[in-house]
């Protein structure tokens, strides 16, 4: 017998969800009932979910804490949690997949013959009428009360080889591949953040450099001539933000341990291009087109690829560059040229 809860509700949500990762999934999710001042932990403080709690709940491995569980009964919660799913759930389902989200979901609930009559049809109800955001807000309320053991169904054991056997290890990276799609790219915000002033004042060098000006801030890349490098700013943005949503993701990837996988890809473009880094040029923005070409075809090793599901294209490496920039490991303009 299937049973609905957060661990099966969340299984179901992540088909469709933009960022589909362990741990956005759970704030998203239970920002709808956490973010009320009545709601608190057992320290009567406000609940701030952490990536391991996030990831125990996906796997069913631990139980949703009691006050959250009585949170889903708190009015307020109740009155307000359809307009939450409206505003803020509901569009970050990709539309092609809203569909499968919501029969998944229904299937839960056909399987789960604890849920009383009259519940289950007001829940059916919700469905055939079209009504998603009542449906998922509903569904979930109803998810997070029950115990949160995936499925709850017995599994027979069965004798399996060794994990360390090459056919057992390569059968389960295929699965973590299957289960986990590659996130889309975060775009960059209009404003330049914080974490980014480091590489992009660097960048700026670079561009004043090359133009054999004393310096040169953002808004001077809409002056006339400076076409190419506004081009180019913007472009490294891209790159830098698509690895920034790889290293994101990556933190709630089951095999990986936080970051740590994620500085060893750090760690292999910056000893496949320091050398080209550290070759001479006319000027830093020579410098930073050589070195973001050579990044863009760094050969991975194979454990780093199979960790991070093959999710590293030309553009992540080629951001990663911008990351060793922020690190103070490389830059673009020579000391002396400064």
């Amino acid at each position: 017998m299937g049973i609905l809860n957060y661990s099966s509700y969340v299984h179901k949500m992540e088909i469709g969800l933009r960022r589909n990762g362990m741990h956005p999934m759970a704030v998203l999710l239970l920002n709808s009932i956490v973010t009320y001042p009545s709601v608190k932990n057992r320290w009567g403080k406000p609940y701030k979910i952490s990536r391991t709690e996030a990831r125990d709940w996906y796997h069913g491995a631990q139980s949703i804490p009691q006050g959250i569980r009585d949170g889903a009964d708190n009015s307020a919660v109740v009155r307000g949690i359809k307009q939450y799913f409206e505003d803020n759930v509901v569009p970050e389902i990709y539309s092609d997949k809203e569909q499968d989200v919501l029969d998944g979901i229904m299937e839960l609930i056909k399987d789960d013959k604890n849920i009383q009559k009259t519940t289950r049809k007001k829940l059916e109800k919700l469905y055939y009428d079209g009504k998603t955001a009542g449906f998922l807000s509903v569904s979930f309320l109803l998810a997070i009360k029950n115990e949160n053991g995936l499925f709850l169904r017995p599994v027979k054991k069965k004798k399996t080889k060794p994990l360390a056997e090459t056919a057992d290890i390569e059968e389960f990276e295929n699965l973590m591949k299957q289960r986990y799609k590659k996130p889309d790219p975060m775009t960059p915000p209009k404003e330049l953040a914080e974490h980014e002033l480091t590489y992009a004042t660097e960048l700026l060098s670079a561009y004043a450099d090359a133009a054999k000006v004393k310096e040169m801030v953002r808004e001077d890349l809409s002056a006339p001539g400076y076409a190419r490098f506004s081009r180019d700013f913007d472009r490294q943005r891209r790159f830098y933000y698509m690895a920034e949503t790889i290293l994101e993701a990556s933190k709630d990837m089951l095999k990986l341990k936080e970051a740590e996988c994620f500085d060893k890809a750090k760690g292999e473009v910056f000893d496949y291009i320091i050398q080209t880094c550290d070759s001479p040029y006319d000027n830093g923005y020579k410098r930073l087109c050589a070195v973001i070409e050579r990044a863009g075809g760094t050969p991975f090793s194979k454990a780093i690829d199979d960790m991070l599901l093959n999710w590293m294209g030309p553009g992540e490496k080629q951001g990663i560059c911008h990351m060793l920039v922020n690190d103070k490991q490389i830059r673009w303009v020579d000391d002396e040229n400064i």
